[in-house]
C-alpha cells in the first residue's frame, strides 16, 4: 500500500509540476525542484490523513490525493502572484496635506523588483522548509501508527 500510495502521488506531482513548467511564467528548474517536492510531500501527507474517498483502484483511495494535490495546487496558485504595487506604478508621497505621484525611475524600477525578489525568496525558503518538515513528520507518524488515524 505504501509503495502504491507513493506511485500515485509520484505520478500526479509530476503531471501538476510539468503543467506550471509549461506555463507561461516559464518558471527556473530550481523553482520547479522545490514545487515538485512541496508537491509530493504534502499531496503524501494530506492524502493519507483524509477519510478515504470513494473506490480503492489497486488498493488506493486515489480521490483522497487528488483532491489533496487540488487543494495545495489552488493554495499556490493564490501565492504565486507578487503582493504589493507593481513595477512602474506610481510611488506615493505624502505631502503637507497633499499626496504626491511620481513615476519610478527605470533603475528604481529594477531596485525595488530586486528587493521585491529577495524578500520573497526568504519567505518562501522558511515556508518551503517549514512545509517538508511538517509533512515529514505526518507521514512517519501515519506509517509508524497505523491504527492513529
Amino acid at each position: 500500500m505504501l509503495f502504491a500510495e507513493f506511485l500515485l502521488v509520484l505520478l500526479l506531482a509530476l503531471v501538476v509540476t510539468a503543467l506550471f513548467s509549461f506555463s507561461e511564467a516559464r518558471y527556473r528548474w530550481p523553482d520547479l525542484m522545490a514545487l515538485f517536492i512541496v508537491l509530493l510531500l504534502g499531496t503524501w501527507a494530506l492524502g493519507v490523513w483524509f477519510r478515504p474517498i470513494g473506490r480503492p483502484v489497486g488498493g488506493v483511495y486515489w480521490a483522497s490525493f487528488l483532491i489533496a494535490i487540488s487543494a495545495i495546487t489552488l493554495l499556490l496558485l493564490l501565492t504565486i502572484g507578487k503582493l504589493g504595487p507593481r513595477p512602474g506604478w506610481p510611488e506615493r508621497r505624502a505631502g503637507r496635506g497633499a499626496v504626491e505621484y511620481r513615476q519610478l525611475t527605470p533603475a528604481e524600477e529594477k531596485l525595488e523588483e530586486e528587493k521585491a525578489e529577495a524578500e520573497a525568496a526568504a519567505s518562501l525558503g522558511t515556508v518551503f522548509w517549514v512545509v517538508v518538515v511538517l509533512a515529514l513528520v505526518a507521514l512517519l507518524a501515519h506509517y509508524a501508527f497505523p491504527g492513529f488515524d
